[in-house]
């Protein structure tokens, strides 16, 4: 699902107790077209594993679709500390 090229970045892949697999892709406002052609493709393909792999929902990613580990330990009434890991992509003409 990540394409780098476009600025689509996989972010996480989780299995749940129940072997279901589920992927965080980020999505730049920008290239929301991009990623709706690619999923319209995907619905269009009789091999869709070509084009993305199985597919059965995409929703709205928040904290829950980052976190790594047990989601019961996502701090919820609490203040704990966390550590959070920024991906941050760096344009070709700001480097000096």
């Amino acid at each position: 699902m990540e394409n780098v090229a476009q600025h689509v970045r996989l972010y996480n892949v989780q299995e749940d107790e129940n072997g279901v697999t589920s992927s965080t892709v980020f999505i730049p406002n920008d290239k929301k077209d991009f990623f709706l052609k690619k999923i319209n493709k995907y619905k269009e393909t009789e091999d869709k594993e070509k084009v993305i792999g199985t597919i059965e929902s995409i929703n709205l990613a928040l904290v829950e679709a980052l976190w790594i580990g047990n989601k019961s330990s996502i701090p919820v009434k609490v203040p704990t500390w966390c550590e959070i890991w920024l991906m941050a992509e760096v344009k070709e003409d700001c480097i000096s």
